[in-house]
């Protein structure tokens, strides 16, 4: 028996706050300026949306980044956003990446693996393909590190500064690139 999916456009008026926001925006917006927008969590999913009306208005939007957006967009806000470039950055501890089902993200993904290393997708990525990172408690292997972390721990790992901080890791060194189907052998 199939569930319906949360509404997460209606729970949080998505759609009027996205009105009040492009009416204001388009106001003192010149359709010369290349626009750049980013965002964290739901607000990762507000810029996702006001780019497609800021492009729907013929502004230029430049390539959207994103840290730690949930998968929320379903078949009718794919076709919405799919021909927006997208790029979703992710780390492995971050527990957003199943909190909800039957969603997917389009665009770029890159996930923040262990040390230097991280991993580039370019499909779709939805809810239901095999996720790589924070197992769900049940598929935790008996002495793992996942099983040590509490929940307040995972959601610390959903915070901006903590992406903050991992990126900056990353360029310490030398990042490498990991293949997809090697990303598992790197997620301590």
């Amino acid at each position: 028996k199939k569930t319906s999916l949360f509404n997460f456009r209606e729970h949080y008026e998505v759609d009027k706050r996205l009105n009040k926001i492009t009416e204001m925006l388009s106001q003192h917006l010149n359709k010369d300026y290349e626009i750049r927008l980013t965002g964290h969590s739901l607000g990762a999913l507000f810029a996702i949306f006001l780019a497609a009306r800021l492009r729907e208005k013929s502004f230029k939007v430049l390539p959207i980044l994103t840290f730690g957006q949930p998968m929320l967009l379903d078949k009718d806000t794919e076709q919405q956003v799919s021909r927006l470039t997208i790029v979703r950055i992710i780390d492995v501890h971050d527990p957003t990446l199943v909190t909800f089902s039957g969603f997917k993200h389009v665009g770029q993904e890159i996930t923040l693996l262990s040390r230097g290393n991280f991993c580039l997708e370019t499909k779709t990525i939805t809810s239901e393909d095999p996720v790589d990172s924070v197992p769900a408690p049940q598929n935790v292997k008996k002495g793992s590190k996942y099983k040590k972390m509490t929940l307040e721990d995972r959601l610390g790992c959903h915070q901006i500064d903590y992406y903050a901080k991992r990126i900056k890791l990353k360029f310490k060194g030398e990042p490498v690139m990991i293949a997809s189907n090697d990303k598992h052998l790197y997620l301590k």
